[in-house]
């Protein structure tokens, strides 16, 4: 990994985020993000590879170190836990990536110079806009931006599940097989997704509001048992809505992760042969 320094808040946001894919991942990084060790700030801020070493030492595994690095430099902004805890209530699951790993039958030089070609060809139109982390054949990651262009098979799965980043990496297996990993943060699309599906129910309350309003206008003397229905009423409303949310998140994600396999898929193709593919939802 390059040579960087970090200010104590980038290194405290990266030991948070690594704690929080671990705790995804492994379900146990409460511990170790507590056992974090507290000190000054030095002059200069913190080595990366000293903030790496402390969060592997506090029990975090490097790869998520990595990642956290990763999506730190391409610019993702996680929720606070308490915004977060909120959004996985109303979008029904706790999907903070989607992840696509291929192995391909090539050398690693070929695979690596395949998957340039094809992100960024007319039928991806992704574009290649940072590397980060050192080489991608060493330990680096390549990072490809969403184009918006719905006419392509990446494009109508960003248009669905709002992807922004697509963050690659190769892993060599042998002389001529390589692991092409794919994996796209969700930060962006659950606090969007949250925040309009948040407004979407409000709306259908307010409908169902003004329908308990002009029910109680002519109730009359019923008023004292309009009421409480009314507020029976409004709270089926937006659980309905919600359920009916989570529902179109779920597919939203589905469309993403086939967006992410079809492009592996491209590159196998592309490449000639390919094998092994491991679609996932991560955690």
């Amino acid at each position: 990994m390059a040579d960087h320094h970090l200010s104590e808040e980038q290194a405290r946001r990266l030991w948070e985020r690594a704690a929080q894919l671990q705790e995804d991942a492994r379900r146990r990084a409460d511990e170790a993000e507590r056992a974090l060790p507290v000190k000054a700030e030095p002059e200069g801020g913190f080595a990366l590879e000293h903030v790496r070493q402390a969060a592997v030492e506090a029990g975090i595994d490097a790869a998520f170190v990595d990642e956290a690095w990763t999506d730190q430099q391409v610019g993702v902004d996680p929720a606070s836990p308490r915004l977060d805890r909120q959004i996985t209530r109303f979008l029904g699951g706790d999907v903070r990536a989607l992840e696509s790993r291929r192995v391909i039958d090539a050398p690693a030089d070929r695979t690596l110079e395949a998957v340039r070609d094809v992100f960024t060809s007319e039928s991806c139109k992704l574009r290649l806009s940072d590397q980060i982390g050192g080489h991608p054949l060493e330990g680096g990651a390549l990072v490809f931006e969403a184009s918006y262009d719905y006419t392509t098979g990446i494009g109508k799965a960003v248009m669905w599940s709002d992807m922004k980043h697509f963050i690659v990496r190769l892993r060599p297996i042998d002389a001529q097989r390589t692991e092409v990993h794919i994996r796209s943060p969700l930060d962006h699309s659950r606090k969007l997704n949250f925040s309009v599906g948040s407004i979407f129910n409000a709306v259908v309350s307010v409908g169902g509001a003004a329908g308990a309003a002009a029910l109680a206008g002519v109730a009359g003397a019923a008023l004292p048992l309009v009421i409480p229905a009314g507020i029976v009423g409004l709270t089926g409303v937006w659980w309905g809505g919600t359920r009916a949310y989570q529902a179109l998140f779920r597919k939203a994600l589905r469309v993403g992760q086939e967006g992410l396999d079809g492009l592996l898929r491209q590159l196998a193709v592309h490449v000639g042969v390919g094998s092994d593919v491991r679609p996932r939802l991560a955690p």
